[in-house]
């Protein structure tokens, strides 16, 4: 049996002081980009009319810059064809239906661009669309893949990001997308792990809206069998914790994981994971 360990290593506040006032930002996470770190966050009042915020951190995890980018939620950063890139959803109303204005986001980091994919084949009758909202992306062979739920089983689409179109991995017509929401959920994109010859990845398991706990997830090469693991403690004393990125720097994995609560830890925290 794997067994995963974290050890935190840092940890950095998801609110901005400006004058005497804070800005909600929260569900920080962050890959390397050179010495320092890029990565997103979602800021506003937690309501569906929230917005995605390019963030940019030193070495030590200090913010230098923010810059509002688009309407979304719960961003997810990761690395394609070496650039840092993070992915959303957008379920902000829009015009007299907005139940079927929902919007799926890349959106490019560095050069600020955002690209809406386009979903409407993959789920043509589906009048709202929803394919969930805690998007794994997974990068195999320079192609970009999102795995949108991984237990019970993986279902996956192919994103092409110069046309903004997805196709499915797995056949669409064979899916049923909100019972294949459990509650072990996505969370950290995916990366492989030459020790286990898998993609490997850290989800969160809902026991409850304001109790989530992290848990490791696996995929075969193949993408046909998932495997999802126990409860992970972190150690932090928080009851929602969200892994939200992962990434490998000098030969080691690290995990960033957000959390919710009352102002004392609104914190996002890099964990140095073990997989023994």
């Amino acid at each position: 049996m794997t067994q995963v360990t974290f050890k935190c290593i840092n940890k950095f506040h998801n609110w901005q002081r400006s004058g005497n006032t804070f800005h909600n930002g929260f569900f920080a996470n962050v890959v390397p980009n050179g010495e320092d770190y890029i990565g997103a966050c979602r800021y506003g009042a937690g309501n569906h009319y929230d917005h995605i915020h390019i963030l940019h951190y030193d070495k030590d995890f200090n913010l230098t810059s923010r810059k509002d980018i688009t309407a979304g939620e719960d961003p997810r950063t990761f690395i394609y064809k070496n650039k840092p890139y993070a992915v959303t959803w957008d379920p902000s109303p829009k015009g007299d239906k907005p139940e079927a204005q929902l919007q799926y986001k890349i959106i490019d980091l560095l050069d600020e661009k955002v690209i809406e994919l386009d979903i409407n084949s993959v789920h043509p009758h589906d009048t709202t669309r929803f394919l969930g909202k805690n998007w794994m992306p997974l990068v195999k062979d320079d192609e970009l893949y999102i795995v949108l739920t991984i237990d019970p089983k993986p279902n996956i689409l192919h994103c092409n990001l110069e046309s903004a179109e997805c196709t499915w991995v797995t056949p669409w017509d064979s899916l049923d997308i909100n019972s294949q929401i459990t509650s072990s959920r996505g969370g950290t994109p995916f990366i492989y792990n030459k020790k286990l010859d898998k993609y490997i990845g850290f989800g969160h398991r809902t026991h409850s809206y304001a109790n989530h706990k992290p848990f490791f997830y696996t995929l075969s090469k193949d993408f046909k069998t998932s495997s999802v693991g126990e409860d992970i403690i972190t150690g932090s004393g928080l009851d929602h914790e969200d892994p939200l990125s992962i990434y490998e720097k000098d030969g080691k994995i690290y995990c960033c994981i957000g959390t919710l609560g009352n102002v004392t830890s609104e914190f996002s925290y890099i964990y140095e994971v073990t997989i023994e």
